[in-house]
């Protein structure tokens, strides 16, 4: 097949045009990201200012420094509606009630048997019915001895869901390890430090399972469609 020199010139140019036109659209995408970026770091830098960043001791003197068991209907507020941040994790345990958790400016429900997680940095507030029982457990980091499991916790990890709803038999058998958890600390004999280290292991070794058991088959938006919401919920909470 032969091609004349006015072919060739047009299939030149259009090969050009279309190199060129997909240089423009990444020069786009990148004033695009970096407006973005921007806009997000402002939004952050005001964010921050304004939420304070709690610790342990500010919110109860705890046995164990590094690890706490609250029961919600005695020592917890079922009002928290300033937002705020933590530098430790915390997991809340539903047992009955209602209400509204409200996590990085998204509203979840609150119903019975749900478990919410929350990473440190994260900001979360609720406004929970009197009436609601259950648990809210405190850890650091640093209090895990196997540190290679905390990179292995889904429920933690930055744009996957911040709960789980649980049967009840799974809810009994995560209130029985509770219990023993608050006992443990209440008694402080030998070796309890040692003990509560693997007593919380098994509990979030267990929730971590629940939790890829009741997401792993569902729908869940790929890592940067979630950045994506959640820096238009952030933007729409900053300046609305």
């Amino acid at each position: 097949m032969h091609y004349n020199l006015f072919q060739i010139n047009s299939y030149k140019k259009n090969k050009s045009c279309s190199v060129l036109n997909k240089i423009k659209d990444a020069y786009k995408v990148i004033i695009l990201i970096t407006l973005y970026s921007c806009i997000l770091f402002d939004v952050m830098k005001k964010t921050n200012k304004a939420i304070p960043l709690l610790k342990i001791e500010d919110i109860i003197e705890p046995d164990f420094s590094e690890l706490v068991v609250l029961k919600q209907q005695e020592k917890g507020k079922n009002k928290l509606l300033n937002s705020h941040k933590h530098d430790f994790y915390l997991v809340l345990f539903i047992a009955s009630g209602s209400g509204i958790h409200n996590i990085d400016a998204k509203d979840y429900k609150v119903t019975d048997r749900r478990v919410f997680f929350v990473a440190p940095g994260q900001t979360h507030s609720w406004n929970m019915d009197e009436q609601t029982l259950g648990y809210q457990l405190f850890f650091k980091a640093n209090f895990i001895t196997n540190h290679v499991l905390m990179s292995e916790w889904p429920m933690f990890k930055q744009g996957n869901f911040p709960y789980i709803d649980v049967s009840v038999v799974q809810y009994e058998l995560i209130f029985n390890e509770i219990n023993q958890l608050q006992q443990e600390i209440e008694n402080k004999e030998a070796y309890s430090t040692r003990i509560l280290n693997h007593r919380l292991t098994i509990i979030l070794t267990l929730l971590s399972r629940w939790y890829h058991n009741q997401w792993t088959n569902h729908d869940i938006l790929s890592a940067p469609h979630r950045l994506i919401e959640r820096f238009k919920t952030l933007l729409e909470s900053s300046y609305h």
